[in-house]
């Protein structure tokens, strides 16, 4: 398993924190995260060659992607099945305005049937997160400035 720092740019694996002492640890903890699959799809993309990303990377980046991947697939092929499982993963979940993920099909069963339906006359088609910002926007308007929350 590899861990990303915080910009993203640099990467540590396990073996980093095998036999460190628990102040080293630490301080790897503050700086480097297990990163979400967008972040390792991400930060694997960025790479100037495939040979820069360790191997267990890559099956690090399947899992977390829900997508099959054997040594026999290429790399290009992962990350074009990566690709395709983030696009739809992006389309049930949106950010609330607190940058927080939400179920967005959660969201749409707590929202106001008429405010929502009104919405959705005016702005279909649009994508989730379109139509989450405008719904967010409209119930405030019609609660007294009330946050919409999950």
């Amino acid at each position: 398993m590899i861990y990303l720092n915080s910009d993203r740019t640099e990467f540590i694996n396990n073996d980093a924190f095998n036999g460190c002492g628990n102040e080293a640890r630490e301080e790897l903890n503050r700086e480097y995260h297990a990163p979400t699959a967008h972040e390792l799809y991400d930060f694997i993309d960025s790479q100037p060659t495939w040979d820069c990303v360790p191997p267990d990377a890559y099956d690090q980046l399947a899992n977390l992607c829900g997508v099959s991947y054997t040594e026999e697939d290429s790399l290009e092929t992962l990350m074009d099945r990566c690709a395709a499982a983030l696009e739809k993963l992006a389309a049930q979940y949106v950010q609330d305005e607190d940058g927080r993920t939400v179920d967005y099909a959660a969201a749409v069963e707590l929202m106001d049937d008429d405010l929502r339906e009104q919405l959705h006359r005016e702005m279909a088609p649009c994508s989730n997160q379109e139509f989450y910002d405008a719904y967010v926007k409209a119930h405030a308007e019609k609660y007294n400035g009330e946050k919409f929350q999950i």
